[in-house]
């Protein structure tokens, strides 16, 4: 059997009607009244929100006679109060009816929200039910004055390599806290403070969703990091000639397709050098690295080209030592960069995310390879790579890593992380609103076969 979910009597169906009740009475409290064509036909009375009618009254009255209305305000507090109450109601009624109608189908382990939860979204992805995803994206801009040239990544993946439901519309900012010239020993590890915008900590409020309220320390990471899972991912160490030291060469030769480059770096004295031969071999590098499973890793390289290098495609990924790692979404753990695209005269930083599965294979590798040949006496310099786990803003909020550059960071150094929501799929938000998925780490499945409609909360 399963949770009778749409229909008379539907799981959906009964919280669509309360969770239209909730929105009703937030659209009278804010600035969104419902309209009341569906109770009242096309040609009902207007129904105004609470605030533009107790503004309206107010305005009538401020030329004279305003001592009728001294406790205007405070009875419009009043009925937020009141319906503040009404709502709490709902949302028990929710919750009650949630678990009621999952323990009747299966009984729980507890008669609580979270293995009723946790049984209604292993049965909605069985059977292909899924609800409409809001459209959600998150990226980090280096502010215009910054004195280091470090970039920070942001990703918007679950530890499932689904995109994150329920974080916040922000914008956050990591600023740098201190620097070297404070202490040497911060020097690329400097500390960064990421704020996110005051949160409504109210989920029933009629002005909720606000923002995160984040308050986050990060710290920037490079090679010599001690989070940084690879050795010598700088490529200063070359005890065999250019063959860099914790690397194996799997396909190319040392001295022929692979170098020690000491004249076009990024940082410290070497860097590494693929160069084109006419077509194969694919040049393939790969270094055994540690992992967890079901984490979120970001990294980052910086990459240059020579004047004429016009082919050639590199990849990064995480590899088993027969085929690319996926997550448990079945996205491959693949970052690739089309060589012609980077600069020839500067390098160019490219940062990546790769979320682990839950079940690790036996062998797990870093990998670099050229997945196209490069143009033939044309090279690609590799330095600086850095991959390491990457930190939550906030819990179900998105991932961040901040990565030093060449030149180091300072006081005041900051980064503006675009955090967007657009809250449209209704079912997403309310269920968050009377559910708390972000802090249980659920989320309702948004890909299937069988829609949900939004509509149903009415």
């Amino acid at each position: 059997m399963a949770i009778l979910l749409s229909g008379t009597g539907g799981l959906y169906t009964r919280l669509g009607r309360i969770l239209g009740a909730v929105s009703n009475a937030n659209g009278y409290l804010s600035t969104a009244a419902p309209s009341p064509a569906s109770a009242w036909g096309a040609s009902g009375p207007t129904i105004n929100d609470l605030a533009d009618q107790t503004n309206n009254i107010e305005a009538q009255f401020q030329s004279s006679n305003q001592q009728i209305i001294d406790l205007l305000y405070t009875n419009r507090d009043s009925v937020r109060s009141a319906l503040t109450s009404w709502k709490s109601y709902l949302r028990g009624m929710a919750q009650q009816t949630l678990i009621t109608m999952a323990n009747d189908d299966v009984k729980l382990s507890s008669l609580t929200v979270t293995p009723a939860l946790q049984l209604l979204i292993s049965q909605m992805t069985t059977n292909g039910n899924f609800v409409t995803s809001p459209t959600v994206s998150a990226s980090a801009a280096a502010g215009g004055s910054n004195a280091g040239d470090g970039v920070m990544a942001v990703s918007i993946l679950t530890v499932k390599g689904k995109n994150e439901q329920y974080f916040f519309n922000e914008t956050l900012t990591a600023t740098c806290t201190s620097d070297s010239q404070q202490s040497s020993g911060l020097l690329g590890h400097e500390p960064f403070s990421c704020l996110g915008v005051v949160p409504q900590s109210d989920p029933l409020a009629f002005n909720w969703p606000l923002g995160s309220g984040s308050s986050a320390g990060l710290t920037a990471v490079n090679p010599t990091t001690s989070a940084n899972l690879l050795t010598n991912s700088n490529f200063e160490s070359w005890t065999v000639s250019n063959t860099p030291d914790s690397w194996t060469i799997v396909v190319g030769a040392a001295g022929t397709d692979i170098f020690r480059e000491s004249t076009v770096i990024y940082t410290g004295s070497f860097a590494l050098r693929y160069t084109g031969t006419g077509g194969a071999p694919l040049t393939e590098i790969y270094e055994s690295v540690t992992l967890r499973p079901s984490t979120v890793y970001q990294g980052c390289v910086w990459l240059r080209k020579s004047a004429g290098l016009a082919a050639g495609v590199l990849q990064m990924d995480l590899h088993n030592g027969t085929t690319t790692i996926n997550d448990d979404a079945a996205t491959a753990n693949s970052k690739t960069q089309t060589l012609s695209a980077l600069s020839s005269s500067a390098f160019t930083a490219v940062s990546f995310t790769f979320v682990t599965p839950a079940t690790l294979p036996a062998i797990t590798r870093f990998r670099i390879k050229a997945t196209t040949a490069l143009t033939s006496g044309e090279s690609v310099y590799i330095d600086q790579l850095s991959f390491v786990p990457a930190a939550s803003l906030y819990q179900g909020g998105p991932w961040g890593t901040v990565f030093s550059g060449a030149t180091k960071f300072l006081i005041a150094d900051t980064f503006s992380i675009t955090a967007s929501n657009d809250y449209a799929g209704k079912w997403q938000l309310n269920f968050e609103k009377i559910f708390s998925m972000r802090s249980l780490g659920l989320q309702l499945p948004y890909t299937g076969s069988s829609l949900l409609a939004d509509s149903l909360i009415a």
